[in-house]
């Protein structure tokens, strides 16, 4: 059941994390918990600029002045329709960030964390910002626009007008159907994915309970969402979107409210859409929707608890060998399969795992083939370039990189006849339709306007490109209304593209027969996806011009010909062989089909009834017109005057959040708290972190600028800490410290996604007293400078389970001169090996030295190093642990699931470990091991996923075992 409930006071358990963020490169941070993690590598220098309308301020960089143009019209439109829609306004302007491409949007900092492909926006609650890249249709970045601006609405309406240092009081969890749903179902009238998703739910009996619709978290809680709040809003009027949001944000619980606005439970609701869902999906007898296994050959199938994708399927011209990508060892990877078994043959390209591929696309991307059906092309990001790569598949080798001058780069085809592959282009805020020489690299336009222009495909001959675009009777440029595709030709003799349908429904992934007289596509005419053959021939009036003779439907689905989305290319078809393979969903999964000999049994398909109709005229039925439209077209579009200018962007930093809290008496008083500042685009940031008492030495405190702006990051920061930093343990000597103050300064140069060099400087001044024979002797104060450069590498997969595959390395080295001089070596290497999908064998190597006249000695042990505790009973902390100026720390543990949920794991462990100082002699023996099991509780707070750990080790030297002794921690796994 939905609850309305409040975040919890955790202000200490924060300042501590937020300590450990901002702590400079200390003994603890780059020794004992090191840093890892990936790069959001700044390849680009924006020059940003602002517009400020009614509604927004809307950020964008120089170059992009068109897509600003387009973004304040569309921008106010939605503003216009979700203001009445919702009946609420805003206080304030609405920050709008635009990128011009998926790359630009990766980088941004407005979101901390990296950004996958498959992110197509965000709204974040701090300063209620919304960050949007244009991936080239103006109808999707239309959709996005309204879904990303419902989510501002709805953390507007629910704190009550409230950002910044209100965004950590009262707050209220809302589960993601609620609030991803309620953006799909203002967004748009209906989606053909959504009905996919239902029929394959009632078809496999596999709708969510109420309870679990509640803890979804995948593609499910767009689709049920969506269909949800049409559920609701068709019982219970428009009305009750606005009514449910202004009384949640009165702090009423979910069941009064719901009771309150629509005299119901939740539970009678969800009953009423399921029996709905099921009634209205459930394939009719007399409709002939069958499974897709049973209208063609199964070639590669997807497993329901390992991998779900494989999609964008390329045949070879000869017809022998098909690739495509699928996500079967975690990571996205192009594979090379037998065309007539499916048999996988081996990887070609292995994604997302080196710089040399930092992001293989999976979206807006297609696969292509040489006429020789010797080497495949595909385009991947690599750095800061957009590139189309040249592969032979024997040898694996990239033969040739190509980098057309445009943002982004999506749907590929090499030409049949010539050494050129056409492509679709983003840039200056459309997409177009390009050719690149493949010898000269020289680029040629073909299209060039606001509309979409997808999926080319080259006629056998090389005289025509068949592509899909929305420049349709249903497109209007003057209102900025983008209909669905449709099918074009363009002819190359001529330089001229003309339409081959033009109706409500999306037609789109066409390709061509073996003998370049019918196109294949893919239409949802039905509300299906389903998979279409068009007969061709010479136009009577139009003599130059093709036109279509007939049409046959190919394929009845009860779910769907797809692929990850709709512009996911979902057909090829060899030229040699008449075998067409397309992806069809299933069981929540991809899978590839085959057919052969499509044309010899062409006029034995069954003609789709009505659709001839729908290609001749506009169809006068609700259902298709609000297929065509968006939910804001209804409202005029936003004219603009002279009176919006662009401006320079400015980065001020303002205040983001504060978190406090303490207690105090007449004597005395105790105040804990952080106060962050950073401009609007997040490049800088400001931190102030104190823990702090009536006596200034007896406080902590840390005042951290960072700047993310460019390519190298840096940060300077002022610290002081008190005497819970511990001992200062020496080869020669120990200092018991009362305090410690000092300034830094870092620098991290990501050479790409995965690996990075970090240098700094240090200044400490410490006090305390030296100890000698367990006495505290006076000491004067002593400074000393710390240098460090480090070398970073991260390929690891993580997931809300931790890390499941990849390595992780770090090498460090930190001289100290001044009152006491060292040098510190440090090396740390973790590798992962995923057992399945939930479960993983992980390892970590840890060498530790330091020389000099005081050389460091370091002490290693508790539930995140070493968990051994001794073979006796009553050993001291400090006997417990590893001690030495060098220490060697093993340890390899595997991490399982132990329910069918996420909502306890267990880990088996060894570790093994030695210590020791330059004077001693070391043997084997004096290795120490422990071994244990231990239970994971992992809590997804506002600060990320962190686990509660509790094991149970015991150390042995394998003739006798120690005492049994349990370790608590709150912190993630190795």
């Amino acid at each position: 059941m939905n609850t309305n409930h409040r975040i919890p006071n955790v202000l200490i358990m924060l300042f501590v994390i937020l300590l450990a963020i901002h702590l400079p490169s200390s003994l603890f941070a780059q020794v004992l918990n090191p840093r890892f993690g990936k790069n959001k590598v700044h390849y680009k220098v924006f020059k940003w600029a602002t517009r400020e309308t009614p509604h927004f301020k809307i950020y964008f960089y120089k170059g992009e002045e068109r897509l600003a143009d387009n973004t304040v019209k569309m921008a106010e439109r939605a503003y216009a329709y979700l203001s009445k829609a919702l009946n609420h306004d805003f206080l304030h302007k609405i920050p709008l960030i635009i990128y011009a491409s998926s790359d630009d949007f990766q980088q941004t900092e407005v979101i901390s964390g990296m950004l996958d492909e498959g992110i197509g926006g965000v709204t974040e609650s701090l300063k209620g910002r919304i960050v949007i890249p244009f991936l080239g249709s103006y109808r999707s970045f239309n959709h996005v626009i309204v879904h990303e601006l419902t989510h501002a609405f709805q953390f507007d309406i629910l704190s009550g007008g409230k950002s910044g240092f209100a965004a950590f009081s009262p707050g209220i969890y809302l589960p993601l159907w609620f609030v991803e749903g309620m953006a799909e179902y203002l967004s748009e009238y209906n989606n053909p994915l959504t009905v996919m998703w239902l029929r394959d739910g009632v078809a496999q009996g596999t709708l969510p309970k109420p309870d679990d619709v509640e803890q979804m978290q995948d593609i499910r809680v767009y689709r049920f969402g969506q269909s949800l709040w049409e559920y609701i809003v068709n019982k219970h009027g428009q009305r009750v979107i606005a009514e449910l949001l202004q009384r949640l944000s009165e702090d009423q619980p979910w069941e009064d409210v719901i009771q309150t606005v629509a005299s119901t439970t939740w539970q009678e609701i969800y009953a009423g859409w399921r029996e709905e869902t099921m009634t209205a999906y459930a394939a009719a007898p007399d409709s002939g929707q069958r499974p897709l296994k049973e209208q063609a050959a199964l070639l590669v199938k997807h497993h329901e608890k390992k991998f779900a994708l494989n999609i964008m399927p390329a045949i070879s011209p000869d017809g022998k060998y098909v690739v495509f990508v699928s996500d079967r060892d975690f990571y996205r990877t192009i594979y090379l399969a037998s065309a007539e078994t499916g048999k996988i043959l081996h990887k070609l390209v292995e994604g997302e795992r080196a710089g040399t591929f930092e992001t293989l696309r999976y979206l807006n991307a297609s696969l292509t083939w040489s006429p020789d059906s010797q080497q495949i092309a595909f385009n991947a990001k690599a750095g800061g370039e957009n590139a189309i790569y040249l592969q032979n598949i024997h040898t694996r080798k990239v033969t040739k990189k190509l980098t057309p001058n445009v943002s982004s780069i999506s749907f590929l085809a090499w030409s049949p006849t010539e050494n050129v592959i056409a492509f679709t282009g983003t840039k200056n805020g459309q997409e177009d339709l390009f050719l690149i020489d493949i010898g000269t690299e020289k680029m040629t336009q073909l299209t060039n306007d606001l509309y979409s222009n997808r999926h080319p495909a080259w006629s056998p001959d090389g005289k025509l490109i068949a592509y899909s675009t929305d420049t349709g009777r249903f497109s209007n440029l003057d209102k900025l209304q983008f209909g669905p595709s449709d099918l074009a030709l363009y002819d190359r003799e001529r330089n001229e593209s003309y339409l081959l349908t033009d109706t409500p429904a999306n037609e789109f992934t066409p390709v061509w027969s073996p003998d370049g007289s019918a196109l294949a596509f893919i239409s949802d005419e039905s509300d299906v996806c389903n998979l279409y053959l068009m007969t061709l021939q010479r136009n009577p009036v139009e003599p130059n011009h093709l036109r279509k003779e007939a049409i046959r439907r190919i394929t009845n689905a009860n779910t769907g010909v797809v692929g990850l989305t709709e512009d996911n290319p979902a057909l090829t078809w060899a030229r040699a062989s008449d075998r067409l393979i397309f992806s069809g969903f299933s069981q929540k999964g991809w899978d590839l089909f085959a057919r052969e000999n499509l044309m010899q049994n062409y006029r034995d398909y069954q003609a789709e009834i009505g659709f001839d109709e729908l290609l001749q005229t506009v169809s006068s039925s609700v259902s298709s017109e609000k297929a065509v439209e968006k939910k804001d077209w209804n409202t005029a579009l936003f004219v603009a005057d002279e009176s919006i200018k662009t401006k320079r962007y400015n980065a001020t930093l303002r205040p983001e959040y504060l978190l406090f809290g303490g207690a105090g008496g007449t004597k005395s008083f105790y105040l804990i708290g952080h106060l962050a500042f950073g401009d609007m685009l997040a490049n800088q940031n400001l931190n102030i972190s104190v823990n702090m008492t009536e006596v200034l030495d007896e406080s902590d405190f840390i005042v951290a600028y960072i700047n993310r702006a460019r390519r190298m990051n840096y940060a300077i920061r002022a610290f002081q800490f008190t005497a819970d930093n511990g001992t200062f343990s020496m080869n020669d000597d120990e200092f018991d410290i009362s305090v410690e103050r000092g300034v830094s300064t870092d620098f991290s140069w990501p050479f790409d996604k995965f690996t990075r060099v970090e240098f700094g400087l240090e200044g400490w001044m410490a006090e305390g007293n030296r100890i000698e024979n367990e006495q505290e002797l006076p000491k004067e104060d002593f400074y000393y400078a710390v240098s460090s450069l480090a070398y970073v590498r991260d390929t690891s997969l993580y997931t809300y389970l931790g890390a499941l595959d990849g390595n992780r390395t770090r090498f460090s080295i930190r001289p100290a001169i001044g009152d006491i001089s060292f040098v510190t070596f440090t090396a740390d290497t973790r590798q992962y090996f995923h057992i399945t999908r939930r479960s993983a064998l992980a390892f970590r190597l840890m060498a530790l030295s330091s020389v000099g006249e005081n050389a460091r000695v370091f002490e290693v042990g508790g539930p995140l190093t070493f968990r051994g505790q001794g073979l006796e009973d009553d050993l001291d902390d400090d006997e417990k642990n590893l001690i030495g100026t060098n220490i060697l720390l093993g340890n390899m543990e595997y991490r399982m699931p132990l329910l069918p949920v996420d909502l306890l794991r267990g880990a088996i462990f060894v570790d093994m470990g030695l210590g020791w100082k330059k004077e001693d002699e070391v043997t084997f023996d004096d290795v120490r091991t422990a071994y244990g099991a231990g239970l994971r509780f992992p809590i997804n707070g506002p600060f990320g996923l962190i686990n509660l750990r509790l094991d149970v080790a015991q150390e042995t030297d394998f003739s006798r075992v120690g005492p049994a002794k349990l370790l608590f921690s709150i912190a993630n796994d190795f």
